[in-house]
């Protein structure tokens, strides 16, 4: 799907972190000072790259000159937005991404993925705002669908929450070819669970596992619905089975371009992890 959002923003300092992980203190320099205020804006930059992995620093270099040489290339833009999403700067991607859209106008795949790091730096409002946009828009993309109906349930919109994981299991449908994705099952048990709906719960974590054996977080979220069953020695099983689950959701159609754009250590993490759900789901 083709989706892009209308947010112009000036800059904001950001905090410093684990330096491997890529949070580094960045420069206000998102908006420029001094120009006409239809100007595209500046590229957001990292101010000390001193401790940052070196293919990191080359790649984010290549593509903040690319905006600077053409700030009004929208491809630059999104490919340097991708790139701090990729190595974990959210603060800088959720900037390069409203930069993205005050030039190009509401696209709502933009939108999408601005909700996404908005969502990961802790601005659950305007990812829900971002989501819900992207959400109208991508009726029959399961990811999208995915984000925005977790949110609702993390933020105890639980009605419109099932709601959302429905819609993501019925865009499934149309897709070519049909698909299943156990993560939108799970992620409608989980719902159901905050619902008081475990009989439900249940039989939707048996099929999420049917379709791929080893999706731990299934097998903890069965181990969940079981014991709220009062059903403790299959849920004591289910629980022993899920070992370390985390959630995850349906395939992302940026995941490429965002593998693609991954450096350093968390090229090397990315690797890690895909050689993990490989083994565990054969």
């Amino acid at each position: 799907p083709d989706m892009r959002t209308t947010t112009s923003r000036h800059a904001r300092a950001h905090t410093l972190a684990a330096p491997l992980l890529g949070l580094l203190l960045v420069a206000p320099t998102s908006a420029q000072e001094s120009g006409a205020p239809d100007d595209p804006p500046s590229p957001p930059v990292v101010e000390n790259t001193s401790a940052m992995d070196p293919e990191v620093v080359t790649l984010l270099g290549e593509r903040v000159a690319a905006v600077a040489a053409a700030p009004g290339d929208a491809k630059a833009w999104e490919d340097l937005g991708l790139a701090y999403e990729a190595n974990t700067i959210w603060s800088l991607a959720e900037e390069a991404y409203s930069g993205l859209l005050g030039i190009n106008g509401d696209e709502a795949q933009w939108l999408y993925r601005r909700g996404v790091v908005r969502f990961k730096i802790g601005d659950l409002e305007g990812a829900l705002a971002d989501l819900a946009s992207a959400a109208n828009t991508y009726k029959n993309t399961p990811v999208v669908q995915a984000w925005h109906a977790d949110l609702l349930r993390m933020m105890g919109e639980l009605e419109a929450a099932e709601a959302g994981w429905r819609q993501a299991i019925q865009a499934e449908e149309k897709q070519d070819p049909r698909i299943e994705w156990p993560q939108s099952r799970v992620g409608l048990a989980m719902t159901l669970l905050d619902l008081e709906r475990p009989a439900e719960a249940e039989e939707l974590c048996r099929r999420a596992l049917e379709l791929n054996p080893g999706y731990a977080h299934a097998a903890f979220i069965l181990g969940r619905a079981l014991r709220d069953l009062d059903r403790t020695e299959e849920a004591e099983v289910a629980f022993a089975r899920a070992g370390d689950a985390f959630p995850s959701f349906p395939p992302d159609p940026h995941q490429t371009r965002l593998d693609d754009a991954a450096r350093g250590f968390s090229r090397r993490m990315m690797d890690i992890e895909n050689l993990i759900q490989d083994r565990k789901s054969t």
